[in-house]
């Protein structure tokens, strides 16, 4: 009896320990399947066996079945990674995923796309384009950096005040890009940031900047001297 209580206390402040650990995510712990199964199987046979420590072995069930729900509840809200119980790699393994072809579909008619695409298909690497504010997806169809933009800022407090900066100069109360802005503005802005391209209203008279591409009441235009041919 005094060998299977201490067994049990045992087993409680391991799982307690666990527990502890997964909701701190101070450890990622793999928990094979086979361990909830152990516990839990252990925990029914001593509820079924002895019905005097039966609280104990309600105890063990209850620990590890808020483990498993735990883990499994907050990996579901994208909180936990993936790899935690097998659980949550169950349920994660049966949600759809996005795709970047799926996403294409999706935008599949849209000018940021044809545009993105274009850039995508006649650029560099390594250049850097200017497009408006809330063009985040652009990043994702054209595989190429950006000046800035709403969706993406830097978590660094000098990061965070350069982006706030260049939303300031750009799009707020300095130029008025993209839709405001002047040839000799944009010059500037090239100037102050180094982009290679930049994504301008169709309206826009600019002569001195190839258009690379037009799309619905956009264009792609070059802005430095080494232009596409």
């Amino acid at each position: 009896g005094a060998l299977m209580r201490s067994t049990m206390f045992f087993t409680c402040v391991l799982l307690t320990i666990v527990i502890t650990l997964e909701v701190s995510r101070r450890a990622t712990l793999n928990l094979p399947g086979i361990t909830y199964f152990i516990f839990i199987a252990f925990g029914l046979m001593v509820v079924v066996v002895n019905r005097r420590l039966a609280p104990a072995g309600l105890v063990i069930l209850s620990c590890t079945l808020l483990l498993l729900v735990t883990s499994i509840t907050l990996e579901r809200y994208g909180i936990f990674p993936s790899n935690i119980p097998w659980g949550s790699s169950y349920i994660t393994s049966r949600q759809p995923t996005l795709t970047i072809d799926d996403a294409m579909d999706e935008y599949r008619h849209d000018y940021i796309v044809e545009l993105a695409s274009a850039a995508k298909d006649n650029t560099a690497p390594d250049s850097v384009f200017l497009v408006p504010w809330k063009w985040h997806v652009w990043r994702l169809f054209s595989d190429r950096a950006v000046v800035v933009d709403y969706k993406a800022f830097p978590f660094r407090d000098e990061g965070m005040k350069e982006w706030y900066e260049r939303y300031l100069v750009i799009y707020d109360a300095g130029a008025g890009y993209p839709d405001d802005v002047t040839e000799s503005e944009l010059l500037e802005l090239q100037e102050k940031y180094g982009f290679d391209y930049a994504v301008i209203r169709s309206r826009s008279t600019m002569p001195s900047f190839p258009v690379l591409k037009s799309s619905g009441s956009w264009k792609l235009v070059c802005v430095t001297d080494d232009c596409p041919g």
